[in-house]
């Protein structure tokens, strides 16, 4: 661990209408390489960067440094971020989790994102009694595999330093439920094989609410149906003149959801 206090921890700086990088990156680079580090956590996002954090230049400039660092050491850079406002109390993790400009995200090869134990997951779980020591901790974006994948963590106080720390946590049955994430996808991929007429992005949004078909407000059908993209299971595609024809598209629709 290097502290950076009575430094300035900031990767990158303002100058006029620019956000440039600062010495502080070659200063990781020269510590990864003495080191031999093979991963470079950055603690936190929000203290290593200056500038607006809803411009995408801002995000843009400190994934640039991450980047040189990543290039220039072969380290994996992980940076740590707090929730974005909207976020507090979520009862999932989707796209858009992370504070600031969805640049971050975008540049992200992966997303994890932690929560407190969903209301869904304690209930399937048996877990009500005991959910103020147990998180969720879930991947909206895995550009090395497929995203959508969660597993758990329990708070363990540590009496020798007077403090929490946490561990992976196994609930029993867990595989036998899926969840509400997990129902919704599967839905969606039955209903797009199933419904050749109610493939486009309005059909299938129409279908949405918590008294709907899908059971899940249209953020949620947007966020599970972008997974499952990332994944390859479904593809968007332009909508040909026989399918316009035989199940009555409107002219506005250009594309449609289909199973690769």
């Amino acid at each position: 661990m290097i502290s950076l206090v009575g430094h300035d921890p900031r990767l990158t700086r303002i100058e006029g209408r620019s956000i440039l990088g600062t010495a502080l990156t070659q200063k990781v680079i020269e510590a990864v390489k003495k080191f031999g580090a093979g991963i470079v956590l950055l603690d936190h996002l929000q203290g290593f960067t200056s500038g607006d954090l809803n411009n995408s230049d801002t995000a843009t400039a400190l994934v640039r440094e991450a980047n040189r660092i990543v290039s220039e050491t072969g380290a994996a850079v992980v940076m740590a971020a707090h929730t974005n406002k909207g976020n507090i109390g979520a009862q999932e993790v989707l796209h858009g989790f992370t504070t600031g400009s969805l640049a971050f995200e975008n540049a992200a090869r992966q997303v994890v994102g932690i929560i407190p134990l969903p209301d869904d997951d304690a209930k399937t779980l048996g877990l009500e009694a005991v959910r103020r020591d147990i998180m969720l901790m879930a991947m909206p974006k895995n550009s090395y595999g497929p995203s959508g994948e969660k597993t758990y963590l329990r708070k363990v106080y540590v009496s020798d330093f007077h403090t929490i720390t946490v561990e992976p946590f196994y609930p029993l049955g867990r595989m036998a439920v899926p969840s509400a994430n997990e129902r919704l996808r599967q839905a969606l991929v039955d209903h797009i094989r199933d419904n050749p007429g109610s493939r486009s992005k309005n059909a299938i949004e129409k279908l949405a609410g918590k008294k709907g078909r899908f059971k899940a407000s249209k953020a949620e059908v947007r966020a599970a149906l972008g997974q499952l993209i990332e994944e390859g299971v479904l593809q968007v595609r332009p909508i040909t003149k026989e399918e316009r024809n035989a199940h009555g598209y409107p002219h506005q629709t250009k594309e449609v959801y289909a199973d690769v």
